[in-house]
């Protein structure tokens, strides 16, 4: 199964509400100004991270189990 780009969708209330709060927080880290958009690439690229971080874990996980 082939993973690309998900299509683009208009935002909803809570995807904008978490790119204005990634706006605040990491907005104080750049002299650029952070856009709505910069905000929601923002929480894509953590969750991204966090599904890797999770994926790996389960993964040791079951290595672990196999072990046994």
């Amino acid at each position: 199964m082939a993973s690309g780009p998900r299509p683009r969708r208009a935002p909803d209330e809570t995807t904008r509400q978490l790119a204005a709060r990634a706006v605040e927080i990491y907005q104080p880290l750049t002299s650029r100004p952070l856009t709505e958009e910069d905000g929601r690439e923002i929480v894509s690229n953590l969750a991204g991270f966090l599904s890797v971080l999770q994926t790996w874990k389960k993964r040791e996980l079951a290595a672990k189990a196999g072990a046994r």
